[in-house]
């Protein structure tokens, strides 16, 4: 993973003078991650973070290579990877979940993971997407499932999007605009974030047993 996580580094970095071919790249990498493929996000979101920040704090645009934009960068990752999510969600609704069980997506993920996902997502419903987010491994055979699951639309977008807006602009802006300094509290808003969609789902669990109607008692 580490030789991976180098690549990325020193791909992203190689076209960090040209902003639209940085653009492609980071869209490219993101999708590819979305589909399965061992790319790290994080590692892509940090990195074209750090170069729109070396570009524009650090003078490494030129008269002929204009720098990163911050903004348009965060747009583009974050509108990339709920992209792909959603193209991941509708193979799922398209062609449902027996297409997870052929070559090559059945070398993606071990039977009992796609059984421990599908009972994720019948127990906890739109919640597993959001999820599913961050949890390495399982993201994308998960939204495949939430879509073959027939869950919303509307569902998915509001959980996993919202995941996805906290996380991912987030990261590219923060890195963009403080550098590698914001790394330790990144670490530390994350660990904050994940804890408030655990305690969410819990308490959301919770009033949905309470809001069910008790059983009705036996006729004598």
């Amino acid at each position: 993973m580490v030789g991976i996580e180098e690549a990325i580094r020193e791909l992203l970095m190689g076209i960090s003078h040209h902003p639209h071919l940085l653009y492609a790249g980071v869209i490219f990498i993101l999708f590819a991650s979305s589909f399965g493929l061992p790319l790290p996000e994080e590692v892509v979101l940090l990195t074209s973070g750090m170069i729109a920040y070396l570009s524009v704090e650090e003078g490494l645009a030129t008269a002929t290579s204009p720098h990163v934009n911050p903004v348009v960068l965060a747009t583009i990752c974050f509108a990339a990877v709920l992209f792909s999510d959603l193209l991941v969600f509708y193979l799922g609704r398209r062609f449902g979940i027996t297409l997870l069980k052929r070559k090559p997506f059945s070398n993606l993920i071990s039977s009992k993971s796609l059984a421990r996902v599908r009972m994720w997502t019948k127990k906890y419903g739109a919640w597993a997407c959001a999820v599913f987010r961050f949890t390495p491994g399982i993201r994308f055979p998960g939204h495949f499932i939430c879509g073959s699951m027939k869950i919303s639309y509307t569902k998915f977008l509001l959980t996993d999007g919202l995941a996805a807006l906290l996380t991912v602009p987030t990261q590219v802006l923060l890195m963009a605009y403080y550098g590698d300094e914001i790394l330790v509290y990144l670490k530390q808003f994350k660990i904050i974030l994940i804890g408030l969609l655990i305690f969410t789902l819990v308490a959301w669990l919770i009033f949905r047993k309470r809001a069910l109607p008790a059983p009705l008692g036996r006729a004598n």
